[in-house]
């Protein structure tokens, strides 16, 4: 486990300079999701995930943030966490919520496995959470089909607003959570 000291850890928008090191913590952090939730079945399915968080951090660069807006937390200079809003995803669209055109989704809340469980991705929620209250947003979306996700979410915004059942496949939820300010 890497030591280190809160005081250490600064949240920041990415730069060019940044995005090997961000490709290869979305590799990371996504084969830990796929070995901790024993989706190894559905294997295509984790480069397919890959592939679209390295495009939604192209879009963020590409746009200055307006598509997609990324935070990544760092530690001595060393990339051990990401974070992005953009506008909810189609499974989030699906729970008809009245706010869907107002709230965007937080996603890509990536933390590399030797520095989860230490704070690194609540201090990214609540920089992002800061960020879009400037903004001027009334809340956001999260949302996950991960259980080991699903867990950290409920413990953090109790039951979700919407539960997709089955969503997955049998005993595989999808949820959903609607927080506002």
């Amino acid at each position: 486990m890497n030591d280190f000291k809160i005081d250490q850890l600064c949240i920041v928008r990415p730069q060019n300079k940044d995005v090997a090191a961000i490709e290869v913590l979305f590799e990371r952090v996504l084969e830990d999701n796929w070995e901790k939730n024993g989706l190894w079945d559905l294997e295509s399915d984790l480069q397919e995930e890959i592939e679209l968080k390295k495009s939604f951090l192209a879009m963020d660069l590409s746009t200055q943030g307006k598509e997609k807006y990324f935070l990544i937390a760092k530690v001595d200079g060393r990339v051990v966490g990401t974070i992005e809003i953009g506008k909810a995803n189609e499974t989030i669209e699906t729970c008809g919520s009245e706010f869907i055109n107002e709230l965007p989704e937080i996603g890509t809340v990536f933390v590399l496995p030797e520095f989860q469980g230490r704070g690194i991705g609540s201090f990214m929620m609540e920089a992002m959470c800061q960020y879009l209250k400037k903004e001027s947003y009334k809340g956001f979306f999260i949302d996950s089909g991960y259980k080991t996700a699903q867990e950290i979410w409920i413990h953090k915004y109790g039951e979700p607003t919407f539960l997709l059942k089955d969503h997955w496949g049998p005993g595989l939820d999808h949820m959903v959570w609607q927080i506002l300010f």
